[in-house]
């Protein structure tokens, strides 16, 4: 009866340890495939960055942060909406670079054009793309030399 119990205690510390295991490289493959939404990085991102056209426009962006992420779940939405680019030949400089993303994603109004420039619109995309759907920019867009 003591052995049963012993080995029962086990084989539950086991299950544990493996489940925690799994959980761990769901959790990193997850990290990989999807990426992290960092809304607080986005934010401090567009505060420090944002310049825009006009200094209403800055002063517009700080009052209203709630529509500033709005426009960036926008950008990202928008982004899956894009073919992913040929494995052959990539390059930084053609349709599916950053920039040429970016500059076809603010040709498109948006709830906000009205206040915002379209650099402004830039800053808010890149930053977006960058911390609320880093996975989808990724997928997206070619990387940069740097990348």
């Amino acid at each position: 009866m003591k052995i049963r119990r012993e080995v029962a205690l086990v084989a539950t510390l086991l299950a544990v340890i493996a489940a925690g295991a799994i959980a761990g490289w769901v959790g990193a493959v997850d990290d990989r495939t999807s990426g992290r939404r960092d809304e607080a990085a986005f934010r401090e991102y567009v505060t420090t960055f944002y310049t825009g056209d006009a200094p209403q426009e800055v002063q517009w962006v700080r009052e209203h942060p709630e529509l500033v992420v709005e426009e960036g779940r926008q950008a990202c939405k928008w982004l899956t909406t894009q073919p992913e680019p040929p494995d052959r030949n990539p390059t930084h400089t053609g349709p599916f670079s950053l920039s040429s993303l970016i500059d076809r994603y603010t040709s498109i109004p948006s709830a906000q054009a009205a206040i915002l420039s379209d650099r402004g619109r830039s800053t808010i995309t890149a930053g977006a793309w960058e911390f609320l759907c880093p996975a989808q920019r990724k997928q997206r867009s070619v990387p940069a030399p740097e990348d």
